[in-house]
């Protein structure tokens, strides 16, 4: 019989359902036949709640019942298993983040504790046994093995007496602790992308927001967006209000200020990016192929790399004046980023429309390859000064997708490349 490790480590919280809550408030030193009875006793309990849950629902149950939940959140020390998770990284979350990141840790070990129940409740029933014991005044361990027909796997509960009330504090399975598997998850998220990318991570979404402009600092600016301009560049964007929702308003009246932000994700676990758009005026006669005319009403850049050089590799999406959707067009000289005409003239002018590209496909279209596996963020650019002019845009809503929906009237595919 084969237990693959990392199933186990990352499901097996469900053990904290075997401590009976029959012992909260006792410290036994010598766990006997009524110590064995209590975790039976409540083993069932749970076993009932999570049958009860699959049979009402048509697929896997993702998230416990507030009952499971409420046994759960007695039993666990969540708020010592979340910090010794997040390690030295917590010093460097703010406190709002430091709540956010907790909420998803806690709830990704739910629901992996009712997947591993599942699988094992699928090769036949689930049984319990207490393999060994061992319990001093604060501290202690019970050793359980919990088995189905054809698989099997062995827990080490770690406990800790808190004020006359035992409490779970780390798991392990097969010489590995849980508190190990997600802290890993947590540093290699947070060292390589960022932080909305680590959540989206450990509640499984299918989606990331970028931005959507609801949140702003003091300043009245979005969070986290740079200007990049010259000293005496007028600032061209503000934040408006329209039906309660915030979007990005760009007016150009000759400055040509880039807005980025810088945005690490995995492009081959989310290679679809999503956002809405709307022109208000577009500059006459630009036409991105040229310098002399080279302006777009609206534009939105994804940064995916750097070569050795330090020379970026950009990817740009315009709302064109002239030029017709799916052209891919390059200026020459060093460090140009490839221009992609994702919509096209006075139609739809004054409407929000919504993009979805497969940013991953292209890449391999316009650079050949694959790009790494870390993108580097994304910026827009409203300018209409080569042709001494006026552009008005707005921008919302910029996501990142694991899937698009082939058929939705906003998926694009690039044209042209190389």
């Amino acid at each position: 019989m084969t237990t693959c490790p990392k199933r186990s480590i990352i499901a097996c919280v469900l053990a904290a359902c075997l401590l009976p809550v029959g012992l909260v408030g006792q410290a036994p030193s010598q766990p006997g036949q009524e110590t064995s009875r209590l975790i039976e006793a409540a083993y069932k309990k749970i076993s009932l709640l999570l049958d009860e849950a699959q049979a009402s629902s048509s697929g896997e149950p993702h998230h416990p019942s507030p009952e499971v939940t409420a046994i759960l959140q007695s039993l666990l020390d969540f708020e010592t298993i979340t910090r010794r998770i997040m390690g030295n990284h917590r010093g460097t979350l703010s406190r709002s983040d430091r709540v956010i990141l907790t909420r998803a840790l806690e709830d990704r070990m739910k629901k992996k504790s009712m997947r591993l129940y599942h699988r094992l409740k699928a090769k036949g029933d689930v049984g319990l046994k207490l393999i060994s014991h061992r319990m001093s005044k604060n501290k202690g361990k019970l050793a359980y093995s919990l088995s189905g027909e054809k698989d099997k796997i062995d827990i080490t509960l770690h406990l800790t007496n808190r004020d006359g009330k035992w409490v779970i504090t780390e798991v392990e399975s097969e010489g590995r602790r849980l508190t190990d598997y997600f802290g890993r998850l947590v540093r290699d998220g947070l060292k390589k992308y960022s932080f909305p990318v680590l959540i989206a991570e450990l509640n499984e979404a299918g989606s990331i927001l970028i931005d959507d402009f609801s949140d702003l600092g003091t300043d009245g600016y979005p969070q986290n967006w740079i200007w990049k301009k010259d000293e005496n560049d007028e600032i061209l964007f503000t934040v408006e209000e329209e039906g309660g929702n915030r979007y990005l308003k760009a007016k150009d009246r000759g400055g040509s200020v880039t807005y980025g932000k810088e945005f690490r994700w995995n492009i081959k676990r989310y290679p679809y990016i999503s956002w809405r758009w709307r022109v208000h005026a577009l500059p006459p006669g630009g036409d991105e192929r040229f310098n002399e005319t080279n302006d777009s009403a609206a534009a939105v850049y994804i940064l995916y790399d750097r070569n050795f050089l330090g020379v970026p590799k950009v990817l740009k999406y315009v709302w064109s004046t002239t030029l017709a959707e799916g052209t891919a067009t390059r200026r020459k000289g060093i460090g140009r980023p490839w221009a992609v005409v994702a919509k096209s003239g006075e139609g739809g002018k004054g409407t929000w429309h919504t993009e979805v590209f497969n940013a991953l496909e292209a890449f391999r279209k316009t650079f050949g390859g694959d790009p790494p596996d870390k993108a580097l963020g994304i910026a827009i650019l409203t300018d209409a000064n080569a042709t001494d002019s006026y552009a008005e845009a707005d921008y919302d809503d910029f996501k990142l997708l694991q899937t698009a929906e082939a058929g939705s009237g906003v998926k694009r595919f690039l044209k042209g490349g190389k």
